[in-house]
């Protein structure tokens, strides 16, 4: 076994660094020519920038993918030779026998759609994720339709911000919140003519932007630009203060993606609300074979 992890240890962190390599020279070759930053100032410094900031994160990806940790184990397991591919199935479409249709971990990086996976608590929504991270750097040409990867585990955004901040942030891209007045109509009604009439009320409201694009419509236009894997984990555990707006969020993300998609992960009991243009998918329970094929690899074999 021992063996076996520093093998897979050595030939992941090959693929790692071809593939990180591939990532940042394309994402910067699309920035430069997408002219969604204007000044070249601006560019220049997240041009410059990006390498470093992004390698930073691509290493955090790898270190989280790598490993499951288990209560009871003084140290994780690793990902790849610990874990087995789960039953993945649609909830919507079916075969003629009325049974779901499974679908593939190779098939969910392939698909253009955003996918939503649900599942009970220790269903392997996460584990799932992590192996699709593993697959898609090391067979990255593979994968052609998506030549950049980020991730955000949503339980570590902080509640002064939003889920565009931080993408922006990990993008090394300078936004900055502006008051925006708006008018509001609202119905009244005069009790002493018995007739309504519209009063307008003046408003104002903090958004933020990315020069003079807001930060949705940027990071939109950016995310399609650069075919972005954007890998939301965790929208059950978003911190209550923001769960709704964030989820708002996400949701609006998802609909201006054209050329990239997102993968998300919710536990089925928080499933309140279907999300707009995301298809669900749903991990299965584990069944007998793959009880004992995870007990093989977690096992002492004595």
């Amino acid at each position: 076994m021992q063996m076996e992890e520093t093998l897979l240890t050595t030939v992941l962190k090959a693929a790692a660094g071809e593939t990180l390599k591939k990532i940042t020279t394309s994402t910067i070759e699309k920035i430069k020519t997408d002219r969604l930053i204007s000044k070249k100032s601006e560019l220049d410094n997240v041009v410059n920038k990006f390498p470093t900031k992004y390698k930073t994160h691509f290493n955090e990806i790898i270190k989280w993918s790598n490993s499951i940790p288990f209560i009871g184990l003084s140290k994780p397991k690793k990902t790849k030779i610990s874990t087995v591919e789960l039953i993945i199935s649609s909830d919507i479409f079916q075969n003629m026998e009325g049974k779901k249709n499974k679908v593939s971990e190779r098939e969910i990086l392939n698909s253009a759609e955003n996918i939503l996976l649900v599942g009970a608590p220790g269903a392997g929504k996460t584990t799932t994720v992590k192996r699709l991270i593993l697959e898609y750097i090391q067979n990255y040409d593979s994968y052609s339709n998506l030549t950049s990867l980020i991730l955000v585990r949503l339980r570590d955004i902080p509640t002064t911000t939003t889920i565009y901040k931080f993408i922006l942030d990990v993008l090394n891209i300078k936004y900055e919140d502006k008051i925006i007045k708006y008018e509001l109509i609202q119905k009244k009604k005069d009790k002493k003519r018995n007739t309504t009439y519209d009063e307008i009320i003046l408003r104002e409201k903090v958004e933020t932007f990315v020069g003079e694009l807001s930060a949705q419509d940027f990071l939109s236009s950016l995310l399609n630009n650069i075919n972005c894997l954007l890998i939301l984990d965790g929208i059950d555990e978003i911190s209550k203060e923001i769960q709704n707006n964030t989820i708002r969020d996400i949701e609006k993300l998802g609909l201006k993606l054209t050329d990239s998609k997102i993968l998300a992960t919710v536990r089925k009991s928080e499933l309140n609300k279907l999300l707009d243009n995301f298809e669900i998918l749903e991990i299965s329970p584990l069944n007998v074979k793959q009880i004992e094929d995870i007990s093989k690899k977690w096992l002492p074999k004595n």
